[in-house]
C-alpha cells in the first residue's frame, strides 16, 4: 500500500527513510525510465529541477533537511498555470514549461524530522522505518543465504514460480472468458471452442498441481529456515539497541546497511554449524556486538537488558522502575476503579536507621508507590515487588548486617544479607543499589552483563587501531567521537609512525572559514594517497554540507576515478547535531571512553605501557594522597614516558655521581 501511495499520490511524497531502503527502491523503480538524483546543497539543484520539470523526468531529492529553499516552493506546491495549450510553472525568476511526466520524490535520513505546516500540507509524508518483524525476516533471509544458500535459492525460485503461476492462471481465465463471450450459438457445436476449453482445463490442472507442490515445498523450507529464528531475532534487537543509542548521543548513528554487512561478516567468520541449531546459533548473532566500535558500558547493558527481557528475567515494570524511578510506576486502565491505587506502608521504619542518609530514606520511601492494589472487574490482585517486608529486615531484625552491607566498598559483589541474597534476583538487587548506593550502579550493571552474556561483554578489549584501520577504505572515513581523556591526534601519530607513514599523515584543525582550505587538502590527499585528519569538525558547522557531498562522491567513485586506494579520511568531533547523519552512517564511528574501576584501568594501561598504572582511578582515594581530582589519560602516559626518557638520557650523558 505504501508503494502504491508513493507511485500514484497527487502530492509529492516526502519519505522519512533512516535506513535508505525507500531511497534504493525509488532508484530501482525509475532506473530504466531515467531518474536524476540531487541533494539540497548541490549547486546544480535548481538546474536539475528546471530540466526535470521541462523535459518530464523523475527527480529524487535525497538527504533532505527540515527546511527547503524558498525557490523550491512552487515545485512543492505544484503551482501550475495554463497559458493556451501549455502548462507553465514559475520557478525562480522565469516561466518553465511543465511536463505532466515530471515527478518529484524526496527522501530524508533524519529519523524524527520536524517539518513546518506548509511542507506538511504540500507533501505526503510517509515514514518508512524498519519494524522488528520486517527486520527479523531480512536477517533470517541473510542468515539462511549464508548458512544454507541452496535453501534460500530454492525459496526464491519458488516465489518466482508462484508469481508466474498466478499470472498464468489469470491469463487462462481471461482466455476462457474471451472465448465464451465470442461464441455464437451452442458452445458444444463449436469444436474450436471446445478444444480450447479442454486445453485451458489441462493447463489449469497443471498449474493447480504446481501450486500444491509449491505450498508443500515452501512449508518444508520454512520449517528448516525457522531453525535460524533465534539468530534473526537476536540480530534484530541488537540493531534496534544500536539504533536507540542515537537517543543517548546523536553522534551514535549506524545505518541498516552497515549493520547488515557487519552481521553477515560475523556469521561468515563464526564456525559453521549444521541445523538443527537450538541455542548454538545465538553466539553468532551476539558476536556482532563485539565488532561494533562503541566501547561504552551502556551499550553492553542495554543489550543485556534486551536479552533478559526477551527471556522473561526482567519485566517491563521493573525496567521502567530502574530507568525512570518510582514515579514511573502508575496504575492504568481499570486500576482507577474501586480498590485502585492503595499504597501499602513500606520502609516506614527506615527513619530510625542512622546509617541510611536522609536522601536515601526519601528515595526508598517513594517505593511505597510500587506496591499497589490493582483492581479489575470482579477481582482485586496485589502487584508487589519482592522488596515488601525488607523494611523489617533493615529497621529491626538485621540493622548491623544491613549497615555493614550498605557501607561495603563494593556491595554488588557480596549481595544483600540473607535471605534477600537469594530472594532477590540480580536485577532486583540492581534496583536496590540504585536507591541505597547509586554510585555503585555502574559496577552492578557490569555484574549483570557478566551474569547474562558473559565476561567478554564487560571486559572491553583495548582499542585496536590496526583492526579499525583494516576495516576502512578510501570511501569509508573513521570518525573519532571525542570524550574526556582521549587524544585521537596522538593515537594517529603513533599509529602512522608504527606503519611508517608519518610523512603521509596531514593534521588539520578546523574552524571558521577553513572550508575552502580543507577542500583543497582532501583533493590533494585523494591524489597523493595521504591520511587526512580533520580535527574538531564541530567547530566548522558551515562546512558540514560540503563534507556530506565529499563522502557521497567518494562512495560513488568507480575504478576510473583518480583516487588513490591509500587515501584515508579521519574526523574528530564533539557532540554536534550539525554533523551529517549520512556521514556518520557511512563511517566507522569510534568512541574510546575511559573505563570505570581500578581493574579495567590497569588492564587498559598495561595493554599500552607496562609502567603506567599507579595513578589510574586515584579519585577513589579522595584526599588521602591527592590534592585535586584529575583523570589521568593516555596523553599523560605519553608525557610521562617522554619525561622519563629525557631523565634517563640526561643521566647517561651526565656525571655518574648525579
Amino acid at each position: 500500500m505504501r508503494h502504491q501511495g508513493i507511485q500514484f499520490n497527487r502530492r509529492w511524497c516526502l519519505m522519512i527513510d533512516p535506513q535508505k531502503q525507500a531511497n534504493r527502491w525509488v532508484k530501482n523503480l525509475w532506473k530504466e525510465r531515467g531518474i536524476r538524483i540531487v541533494k539540497p546543497h548541490d549547486i546544480t539543484l535548481m538546474r536539475t529541477m528546471e530540466n526535470g520539470v521541462r523535459v518530464g523526468v523523475s527527480v529524487l531529492l535525497e538527504n533532505a533537511r527540515e527546511t527547503f529553499e524558498p525557490v523550491l516552493t512552487p515545485i512543492l506546491n505544484m503551482s501550475i498555470t495554463r497559458a493556451g495549450s501549455k502548462l507553465i510553472m514559475f520557478i525562480g525568476d522565469q516561466d518553465v514549461d511543465y511536463s505532466e511526466d515530471f515527478s518529484l520524490h524526496i527522501t530524508t535520513t533524519l529519523p524524527n524530522p520536524h517539518y513546518t505546516p506548509e511542507i506538511s500540507i504540500a507533501t505526503t509524508i510517509i515514514k518508512l522505518t524498519v519494524i522488528p518483524a520486517g527486520l527479523d525476516e531480512q536477517i533470517l533471509a541473510e542468515t539462511v543465504c549464508i548458512e544454507r544458500p541452496e535453501l534460500e535459492a530454492q525459496r526464491d525460485s519458488l516465489i518466482v514460480q508462484a508469481a508466474k503461476d498466478a499470472d498464468d492462471t489469470s491469463k487462462v481465465e481471461d482466455d476462457i472468458f474471451k472465448l465464451l463471450s465470442s461464441v455464437t450459438g451452442s458452445i458444444l457445436d463449436n469444436e474450436s471452442v471446445t478444444q480450447a476449453l479442454d486445453k485451458s482445463k489441462e493447463i489449469a490442472g497443471e498449474i493447480k498441481k504446481r501450486v500444491q507442490e509449491t505450498k508443500e515445498t515452501t512449508a518444508l523450507i520454512n520449517s528448516t529456515r525457522n531453525q535460524y529464528l533465534d539468530v534473526s531475532r537476536r540480530g534484530s534487537f541488537i540493531y534496534f539497541v544500536i539504533a536507540d543509542m542515537a537517543n543517548a548521543d546523536p553522534m551514535y548513528q549506524f545505518s541498516l546497511a552497515f549493520f547488515t554487512n557487519l552481521f553477515s561478516k560475523c556469521i561468515k567468520e563464526c564456525q559453521k554449524q549444521k541445523p538443527p541449531l537450538p541455542e548454538g546459533v545465538v553466539p553468532s548473532a551476539e558476536a556482532t556486538a563485539l565488532h561494533v566500535n562503541l566501547l561504552v558500558d551502556i551499550f553492553s547493558f542495554i543489550i543485556t537488558a534486551q536479552v533478559a527481557r526477551d527471556r522473561g528475567i526482567i519485566s517491563t515494570s521493573k525496567w521502567r522502575l530502574f530507568l525512570l524511578g518510582t514515579s514511573s510506576i502508575i496504575s492504568t486502565g481499570s486500576d482507577e476503579e474501586e480498590g485502585g491505587n492503595k499504597p501499602s506502608k513500606m520502609f516506614s521504619d527506615l527513619q530510625k536507621t542512622e546509617f541510611i542518609k536522609d536522601e536515601q530514606q526519601t528515595l526508598i520511601s517513594e517505593l511505597e508507590k510500587i506496591v499497589v492494589s490493582k483492581s479489575g472487574p470482579g477481582n482485586i490482585t496485589k502487584q508487589t515487588l519482592p522488596l515488601e517486608g525488607i523494611k523489617f529486615s533493615i529497621a529491626q531484625h538485621g540493622t548491623q548486617q544491613w549497615e555493614e552491607y550498605i557501607n561495603l566498598p563494593n556491595p554488588e559483589e557480596k549481595g544483600p544479607p540473607a535471605p534477600w541474597n537469594t530472594k532477590l534476583n540480580i536485577f532486583q538487587q540492581l534496583i536496590l543499589h540504585r536507591y541505597l548506593r547509586e554510585e555503585r550502579v555502574a559496577f552492578s550493571v557490569r555484574k549483570i552483563v557478566e551474569y547474562i552474556l558473559g565476561s567478554i561483554y564487560s571486559d572491553h578489549p583495548p582499542f585496536d587501531m590496526k583492526e579499525t584501520f583494516a576495516s576502512s577504505d578510501y570511501a569509508t572515513p573513521i570518525v573519532f567521537i571525542l570524550s574526556p581523556g582521549t587524544d585521537p591526534a596522538q593515537i594517529m601519530c603513533n599509529f602512522a609512525a608504527e606503519k611508517g607513514a608519518s610523512e603521509r599523515l596531514v593534521v588539520k584543525s578546523l574552524g571558521q572559514g577553513q572550508g575552502p582550505v580543507t577542500d583543497k587538502l582532501i583533493e590533494r590527499g585523494k591524489e597523493q594517497g595521504l591520511w587526512v585528519l580533520l580535527q574538531n569538525c564541530h567547530l566548522c558547522t558551515s562546512w558540514m554540507p560540503s563534507l556530506d557531498a565529499i563522502i557521497v562522491k567518494l562512495g560513488s567513485a568507480d575504478s576510473t576515478s583518480k583516487i588513490s586506494p591509500d587515501f584515508r579520511l579521519f574526523l574528530t568531533s564533539m557532540l554536534s547535531k550539525a554533523f551529517p547523519v549520512a556521514v556518520l552512517q557511512t563511517s566507522i564511528n569510534i568512541t574510546n571512553e575511559s573505563p570505570l574501576g581500578l581493574r579495567v584501568n590497569l588492564q587498559r594501561s598495561l595493554a599500552s605501557f607496562q609502567e603506567h598504572f599507579d595513578a589510574h582511578s586515584r579519585t577513589d582515594f579522595g584526599p588521602l594522597g591527592w590534592n585535586i581530582q584529575y583523570d589521568w589519560t593516555l596523553a599523560d602516559l605519553d608525557i610521562s614516558r617522554e619525561i622519563l626518557l629525557q631523565y634517563l638520557g640526561g643521566y647517561n650523558e651526565g656525571d655518574e655521581d648525579e
